[in-house]
C-alpha cells in the first residue's frame, strides 16, 4: 500500500520560524493543522493534539477500526515541497515490537487523497510505498536523492 505522499504548494508557512519549532526550519504546523480540519470535515474523527517529534509534525485520525497517524514535513521551503506519510499508530512500545509494520488499511490514504487531490492550492500529487521512498526511487519533481538524504529511514524502513 502506498503510504507515503509528496506534493507541492505555497499556501503553507516556508518562511517564517516560530517559537513553537523544537528545531529550525521544521515547517508544517500549519500543514498538519489543515489536513485535521479536512479531515474532520470529512466525517473522520482527529485528536485535538498536533504533536511534534524530531522530523515534523503528527496528527491522528479514525472512523469505526481504522486508525491512523498522520506525518507532515517540508522537504523543500524554497520550492513548497512537502511529505505526508502515513502509519500505524503503535506507542511507543508498540513501535519498539514492530506493530508500525502492520500493512495500512485504504481508508487512510483514500482519505488523504482525496482532501488533496480536491484542494486548488495543491499540486504535484505522487504517492510512494515505503520501501520506494527508503530507498530513493522516487521523483519529486526532480529530486529523488535529494528527498532520501533529507528525510533518512531508521533500520526498519520508517523515518527517523
Amino acid at each position: 500500500m502506498r503510504s507515503y505522499v509528496t506534493f507541492s504548494s505555497k499556501a503553507f508557512n516556508t518562511t517564517e520560524e516560530r517559537e513553537i519549532f523544537a528545531q529550525p526550519r521544521k515547517f508544517g504546523d500549519d500543514v498538519a493543522g489543515w489536513f485535521a480540519d479536512r479531515l474532520s470535515e470529512s466525517g473522520w474523527e482527529v485528536d485535538d493534539e498536533i504533536s511534534q517529534e524530531p522530523l515534523g509534525w503528527f496528527i491522528t485520525f479514525r472512523r469505526d477500526a481504522d486508525e491512523f497517524d498522520l506525518g507532515v514535513t517540508c522537504l523543500n521551503p524554497e520550492r513548497g515541497i512537502w511529505l505526508a506519510w502515513l502509519e500505524q499508530p503503535a506507542g511507543f512500545f508498540g513501535a519498539l515490537l514492530g506493530r508500525r509494520d502492520r500493512p495500512i488499511q485504504s481508508a487512510g490514504p483514500n482519505a488523504v487523497h482525496e482532501i488533496l487531490a480536491s484542494a486548488t492550492e495543491i499540486d504535484n500529487i505522487r504517492w510512494f510505498t515505503r520501501e520506494e521512498f527508503v530507498r530513493g526511487d522516487i521523483d519529486v519533481d526532480g529530486e529523488s536523492a535529494a528527498v532520501a538524504e533529507a528525510v533518512p529511514a531508521n533500520q526498519n524502513g520508517y523515518l527517523s
